[in-house]
């Protein structure tokens, strides 16, 4: 069930161009919302925020099928940014031409600008 998630939201998709090896220095925000295509994963998703782009995993029980990704910020494309009181999240277009549109909590982003001003 994970692997199909992870196919039909567009996880596995992203893994096969950026999967993760190692874990890169940057800030962290743990158990965080993200949205691949249609498939949320709430409050199971860590991200890190590092100089040369962002590293996301899962919680190791919902690893299966989603394999850690670490996306160069050359690679993603800020599509549309909600700050509304019922939900403050970017939504950003990974890859050229687009492999999945990702939708990541706002803070998540406010950092990346923090850390590589530009």
């Amino acid at each position: 069930m994970l692997t199909t998630l992870a196919y039909f939201g567009g996880w596995a998709a992203v893994a096969q161009r950026y999967r993760c090896r190692g874990t890169p220095v940057g800030k962290s925000f743990h158990w965080q919302c993200a949205r691949f295509g249609w498939v949320d994963y709430n409050g199971c998703v860590s991200i890190r925020v590092c100089a040369d782009g962002l590293r996301l995993a899962t919680f190791p029980l919902f690893r299966p099928g989603h394999p850690p990704l670490f996306i160069p910020w050359s690679a993603l494309r800020v599509v549309s940014v909600n700050d509304k009181w019922w939900g403050r999240y970017t939504v950003v277009d990974v890859g050229a031409p687009t492999i999945a549109q990702v939708r990541l909590p706002l803070k998540v982003m406010d950092e990346a600008r923090r850390l590589t001003p530009s």
